[in-house]
């Protein structure tokens, strides 16, 4: 049977030290051109759910279905990548020596230009700045270089941690909208992210997690309703 999710995780179980699981039974999924919100306080197990995803923290328990693939326990996350996904981690990891031209290269290699001229139609912002270091973007323009950096690869699925992270709401929209615009064409995005606020209303759905599990999973006109069942999850009211 063929399998049209563009992520599937059932009953994920990540432990850092034994018996104190981190992520304790996870399943939620995710398909093509839909844009869903891994929402949670810090330390709810967000994080550690991608990076199982990629290989990058191994998994005790579950099941990880990549576009149609399933994942092995043993993965690596190169190998994650040959199966069309792609990863932004938290902190950016963009070269802050290099240009910005110059870490759309790194990303790509062999046939970067043609890759590094639709990014730049794709977020004009940059184009702007292609011969300026990275380091001296603002924040909101180094995040935007990391989404851009990854869609060289032309991902299917686009996992994004924590996007909003020190940024300025008019710099967390246009992160956003760059993402959106990704969803589509096609791409399955997941975003994770503490701020659902902020980044709640540009997700189809958000998937809450609570101390490592599945506390919610709502619609996008479910949270415009009910704004503060999210915020009462996360000071421990539901």
């Amino acid at each position: 049977m063929h399998d049209d999710r563009a992520l599937a995780i059932d009953g994920l179980v990540v432990e850092y030290h034994r018996g104190m699981p981190v992520v304790a039974g996870l399943s939620f999924n995710v398909r093509p051109a839909e844009m869903v919100g891994l929402f949670g306080r810090n330390g709810a197990g967000k994080s550690t759910t991608l990076r199982a995803v990629f290989g990058m923290v191994r998994r005790r328990e579950g099941t990880v279905s990549v576009l149609g693939q399933g994942v092995h326990m043993r993965a690596k996350p190169h190998e994650i990548v040959r199966l069309g996904a792609t990863m932004v981690i938290e902190g950016r990891g963009i070269f802050a020596d290099l240009t910005v031209e110059e870490n759309l290269r790194v990303a790509r290699g062999a046939g970067w230009r043609g890759a590094a001229s639709k990014a730049f139609e794709r977020f004009p912002l940059l184009a702007a700045r292609r011969a300026t270091p990275a380091g001296r973007l603002s924040g909101g323009e180094q995040q935007l270089l990391a989404v851009a950096r990854a869609s060289m690869l032309e991902p299917r699925l686009l996992v994004v941690d924590e996007p909003s992270l020190g940024l300025s709401p008019a710099a967390t929209q246009i992160v956003l909208d760059a993402l959106r615009d990704m969803a589509s064409r096609g791409a399955a995005i997941v975003v994770a992210d503490q701020n659902v606020t902020a980044v709640g209303p540009a997700c189809d759905r958000a998937v809450v997690m609570e101390a490592g599990r599945l506390a919610a999973e709502l619609t996008r006109e479910e949270l415009a309703a009910n704004p503060e069942r999210v915020e009462n999850i996360y000071l421990g009211k539901e």
